[in-house]
């Protein structure tokens, strides 16, 4: 199949693949789904499309409306490359999707669960694609990081639970700890951002000396093609196609 990249989003696009996200998979939407590509481009393994495009969409090979169905994809592939060049401008804000309006670095009108859930798509393509090898030195700032996006999404089940804290800042009622608590969730939410780039930066690295050549967008194209991204599926390519 052959998915043509879109040269422009529009909210339209975006609500309509929130809306089929929403309709036809277990527990996905646009927010977590945009955090799951954000992972993926960021990972140092080449993930192809037909490896990450699936994990979205779920099973949808009986489903009637093809032509609707290579507009979803389109638009899933588009997100990826807006993505992937956003990440790798390193001077400029991430963006992230968290509604319909399209990409945004304006965390003003963003409530907690819609960060949570953006985070949990992040951690599933962590989970899924391991990042164990990553994780085993204490002192590395990816550990650091990937314990952050994990805190953030699932702040109830870890947050409140934080003995460390009780011990080091000699917090003890539990009303105290949840307040402290909140003050570092919030401080970890205003630099999610930064969180984002430490890790893409740092697998960037580890990617670099597999002599992969991720930087510069000298990089394989993510559609398998066998060419660079940047000959390839890069968005200000004229009339880009994922092949």
């Amino acid at each position: 199949m052959i998915i043509k990249v879109k040269k422009k989003l529009t909210s339209a696009d975006l609500v309509d693949l929130d809306q089929f996200l929403r309709a036809h998979t277990k527990d996905m939407d646009l927010i977590k789904a945009h955090g799951l590509i954000t992972a993926i481009i960021s990972l140092p393994d080449d993930i192809g499309h037909d490896e990450w495009l699936p994990l979205i969409v779920g099973g949808i090979g009986n489903f009637q409306d093809k032509k609707f169905i290579q507009k979803i994809l389109s638009i899933l592939v588009t997100i990826y490359g807006k993505t992937a060049l956003n990440l790798q401008k390193l001077a400029e804000p991430f963006r992230f999707i968290f509604d319909t309006n399209n990409f945004s670095e304006d965390f003003s009108n963003i409530d907690e669960p819609q960060i949570s859930k953006w985070c949990s798509g992040y951690c599933m393509a962590l989970n899924w694609f391991g990042i164990e090898a990553y994780l085993e030195d204490e002192s590395s700032s990816c550990q650091h990081n990937c314990g952050n996006m994990f805190l953030l999404a699932n702040p109830n089940a870890y947050g409140p639970d934080l003995y460390a804290l009780e011990d080091e800042e000699g917090i003890e009622s539990t009303e105290a700890l949840e307040k402290h608590w909140n003050i570092i969730k919030m401080d970890l939410i205003s630099d999610l951002p930064n969180i984002v780039r430490s890790l893409f930066s740092f697998w960037m690295r580890e990617y670099d000396l597999e002599n992969k050549k991720k930087s510069d967008n000298t990089y394989n194209c993510p559609c398998n093609s066998g060419k660079i991204f940047e000959e390839c599926c890069m968005l200000d390519v004229q009339e880009a196609i994922l092949h």
